[in-house]
């Protein structure tokens, strides 16, 4: 029988792979990263944007206790799920601070 913690962890995986797969669909779609190059007089809506960071975030955030307090094997598979949503969030914050400069 499984304990608490390996049931929390569990629940834990099983969250955060279902939102980096909504994460790699929602940026599929094309809607979610930032466009490279904005034309002069174009503006762009930050909407989906700020939904793709909060997206990428929130699942780093439910992976975090596992990186911090888990077992060896439980570390690697959240920094391996991790390692998505922690590249897209690094994309949006590098557009971000590229729009406020």
């Amino acid at each position: 029988m499984k304990t608490s913690e390996q049931l929390h962890a569990g629940v834990r995986f099983l969250v955060a792979g279902l939102g980096s797969l909504l994460l790699l669909i929602w940026t599929l779609i094309g809607r979610g990263l930032p466009p490279l190059i904005i034309p002069p007089g174009r503006s762009i809506s930050p909407g989906p944007v700020l939904f793709t960071a909060f997206l990428a975030a929130t699942i780093l955030v439910i992976l975090s206790p596992m990186i911090i307090r888990g077992s060896g094997g439980d570390r690697w598979l959240s920094v391996l799920l991790g390692a998505f949503p922690f590249a897209v969030l690094s994309v949006v914050v590098l557009w971000v601070l590229e729009a406020i400069r």
